[in-house]
């Protein structure tokens, strides 16, 4: 029974030594075959999009609101007391040349203070002449010592005296005539009247306000620019000007007059736009949508803002398709307008750019392009 025992251990033990080997091969090549299917599977192309880079005119624009004022607008008042005698105006009415009488004062008054005014001024002249001639005698005698010089300074004296109420008098005169033409207004400039404080037969006293008027030749633009882009704006910049109130007009316009200062409240700059050509229709009050052209490229080399990305180091980049492959390039940006962005480094006229999918590739990385345009096309 022992030797039967000793003769089966002795058998499998054998069997072990002559087995296991075979067992490890088996497992060996198992494992083998299967390293080689997942070193076969490769990573599938990323699905992109693409435009192509192209040349096209592209300018900054700033967008701005503004009103139409008018720069010759003033309010006429009284500088006499006195009745209204003519006003015939009305809002609306039209100047139509500059020196027009707008507003007649009663002026019998000061007509007369100017009579009597410049009667003083005669009688006081008539006198002073003959003083005069009194003076020039005594003096010529005085010097041939054939009178004396009391008789002389007393001459003097008088003629002196007369000669001061002359001028005190003409002073008067000169006062009187000037309240006689200040009750006449008249307008300082050819154009509209867009107020009237008074009628005839009304009262007024000294400075008070009796009509407004404007000139609409006059009316500008007016406009508040960001403290961000005030120091882009220049003198003859171009603009597109639409009034709300005029829907479907668009008109063009320049930079005419830049503030020297910025508003330190709003932190803006105010500039003034004028109309290229006159315009009758636009007047004062209307709100105003501007577009300003800040800077302009009319042959520049374009692609789209969608293909630009950002690398770790903070640059800015695009991928261009190349035989099947994204290639990373680092670019230089220019003027935006819209979704498209000057470019001046990093890629060519006729490049295809990825503009959707660029987030999840790499460089080199195999990519296949779908959309309208393939490798070779893209958006126009």
């Amino acid at each position: 029974m022992n030797k039967i025992f000793k003769i089966n251990v002795i058998v499998i033990a054998a069997l072990t030594v002559i087995c296991a080997p075979i067992v490890f091969n088996a497992y060996s090549v198992g494992d083998s075959t299967g390293s080689q299917e997942e070193s076969g599977r490769q990573r599938p192309a990323s699905a992109v999009e693409t435009e192509k880079v192209q040349r096209r005119p592209v300018s900054r624009v700033l967008e701005l609101l503004g009103e139409t004022v008018a720069l010759e607008k003033i309010t006429l008042a009284s500088q006499v007391d006195g009745i209204v005698a003519y006003c015939p105006w009305n809002a609306g009415d039209i100047i139509e040349e500059s020196g027009a009488e707008l507003v007649r004062l009663e002026r019998e008054l000061y007509r007369i203070d100017v009579q009597r005014a410049e009667a003083r001024v005669s009688e006081l002249d008539a006198g002073a002449i003959l003083l005069h001639s009194n003076y020039l005698r005594q003096k010529r005698l005085y010097e041939k010592e054939v009178t004396g010089e009391e008789a002389y300074e007393k001459a003097r004296q008088e003629y002196a005296v007369k000669k001061a109420r002359l001028e005190g008098a003409k002073a008067d005169l000169q006062h009187a005539q000037a309240r006689l033409d200040e009750s006449v207004i008249n307008a300082p400039f050819a154009g509209v009247i867009t107020n009237i404080h008074v009628r005839r037969g009304d009262s007024i006293r000294s400075g008070q306000a009796l009509i407004e008027m404007m000139d609409p030749d006059s009316a500008v633009i007016r406009s508040a620019v960001p403290e961000s882009s005030a120091g882009a704006v220049e003198r003859g910049m171009k603009a597109k000007i639409r009034f709300d109130s005029l829907p479907g007009n668009t008109y063009d316009a320049r930079i005419q007059r830049i503030y020297p200062y910025l508003d330190q409240q709003h932190r803006t700059r105010t500039v003034e736009f004028e109309l290229s050509r006159s315009a009758e229709e636009v007047i004062p009050g209307m709100f105003a949508r501007i577009r300003l052209e800040l800077e302009r490229a009319p042959d520049a080399l374009t692609l789209p803002a969608d293909a630009i990305v950002r690398t770790r180091d903070d640059k800015m980049a695009v991928f261009v398709v190349e035989e099947g492959r994204a290639r990373r390039r680092i670019i230089e940006k220019g003027i935006r307008q819209n979704n498209l962005i000057q470019v001046f480094d990093g890629v060519q006229e006729g490049d295809t750019v990825v503009t959707a999918g660029a987030d999840g590739i790499s460089d080199g990385e195999e990519v296949r392009v779908i959309g309208a345009g393939g490798e070779g096309g893209g958006k126009n």
